[in-house]
């Protein structure tokens, strides 16, 4: 299965007021509609981009 649409910045940026005003990750991802893991996978490693290219390789 690929994976959805990555977070935008406005997005983001939500996920860190709610997280500032203590709400909880459920909560959060009922108000983005987004998956669980991958509000987790933003507020473990915030500064991650979400998609790496890592041993690509390119066919011309």
């Amino acid at each position: 299965m690929g994976r959805g649409i990555s977070l935008n910045d406005d997005e983001k940026s939500q996920i860190i007021k709610l997280l500032a005003d203590k709400v909880d990750v459920e909560e959060i991802c009922t108000i983005l509609n987004r998956n669980r893991n991958t509000i987790r996978r933003f507020i473990k490693n915030p500064n991650k981009p979400e998609s790496v290219l890592k041993n690509s390789t390119f066919v011309t």
